[in-house]
């Protein structure tokens, strides 16, 4: 996967963590991501322990990792929420 070419599933699952997740403070934990949006809405991040995305208006966005494996780890759980029904 690759984030360039799937914003859709990342707002996707950043819903479905937001809908399924427990809350914690101002973030949402499901399935190994966190997500949480900023006071106005127009940012949204998604994170685990290693990895922090962040999308920004018009799917622009900043993914930070410290190597292709954590990142590879991050795509896989976006994989698997996603597939969730």
């Amino acid at each position: 996967m690759s984030i360039e070419h799937d914003i859709k599933t990342i707002l996707s699952v950043y819903q479905k963590v937001l809908e399924r997740g427990e809350k914690q403070g101002a973030r949402t934990f499901y399935k190994g991501l966190f997500a949480v949006a900023s006071y106005d809405g127009y940012t949204i991040e998604l994170t685990d322990d290693k990895v922090h995305l962040s999308v920004f208006f018009h799917n622009k966005y900043k993914l930070e990792a410290k190597n292709a494996f954590e990142k590879e780890d991050f795509y896989q759980k976006i994989l698997k929420i996603d597939q969730l029904k």
